[in-house]
């Protein structure tokens, strides 16, 4: 079972983007499953990984666009972006010295910062992609 699915309400609009964040949420529900299974860190250390390199391609990506088309809100982004790399480099240290299993934290900021960073941030420079017609409408 899925705790998230993809809609056309998650579209930005940018193909390679859109794929990207589609990785995203499989790597969410893996989670989901790994919390309903119980599964231990020896699961979540790859799928940590996993995180990090979908953080590097997808952010670097992002933010060469929101520079190339002067987005007024790529500071905030990046910042974003930034902390989000800095929690993944915490839970994997956690996962790495902790016995305790911390699947339900890293699916619950998972889930988190999805609905806040995709759903509201990103939606904000569709629409400013939108306006300058980088992107359709």
């Amino acid at each position: 079972m899925s705790v998230i699915k993809w809609t056309e309400a998650l579209e930005i609009g940018i193909e390679s983007l859109d794929v990207q964040h589609r990785f995203l949420i499989d790597v969410i529900n893996e989670l989901h499953l790994a919390v309903k299974h119980n599964e231990g860190n020896e699961v979540l250390l790859p799928m940590i990984e996993k995180l990090h390199d979908y953080a590097d391609t997808h952010f670097s990506e992002e933010e060469e666009l929101l520079e190339k088309h002067d987005f007024a809100g790529k500071l905030d982004h990046v910042q974003e972006h930034n902390e989000f790399i800095a929690k993944l480099d915490e839970l994997k240290r956690k996962c790495e010295s902790s016995g305790e299993a911390l699947t339900i934290d890293i699916r619950n900021y998972l889930l988190s910062w999805f609905f806040h960073h995709i759903k509201v941030c990103d939606m904000e420079y569709k629409a400013f992609f939108q306006q300058i017609q980088v992107i359709a409408k």
